[in-house]
């Protein structure tokens, strides 16, 4: 199994905004289970957290009804931006979930 795909976390220095993406590998994409543990763990940080896919989004990451709109599938690029105090260990924490399979792998 290939090692997963995680970009570097980026922060802009202008507005504080971190930036971070994965690609979607399980089989069954972002589902209402694993929304729900995203949405868990994006509420654990103190972070304003954004999620887009493709042209879909940004939607917050603490929002299961929000990352229902994105129909993220298999071999999605999830893009993560976040502001706040924790907002770079967010965007790498979701950005990780995500590459080791939405904790379904």
């Amino acid at each position: 199994m290939p090692a997963p795909q995680v970009s570097p976390v980026e922060e802009s220095s202008q507005d504080d905004t971190a930036h971070s993406e994965a690609v979607i590998v399980n089989t069954t994409g972002l589902h209402a289970r694993p929304a729900a543990e995203l949405v868990a763990q994006a509420r654990s940080f103190d972070a304003e957290v954004k999620v887009s896919c493709g042209d879909a989004g940004p939607v917050s990451a603490k929002s299961s009804i929000g990352l229902a709109t994105l129909a993220a599938r298999k071999g999605d690029l999830l893009e993560f931006t976040a502001t706040g105090a924790e907002a770079e260990q967010a965007v790498e924490a979701l950005a990780q979930f995500v590459s080791n399979g939405l904790g379904e792998l």
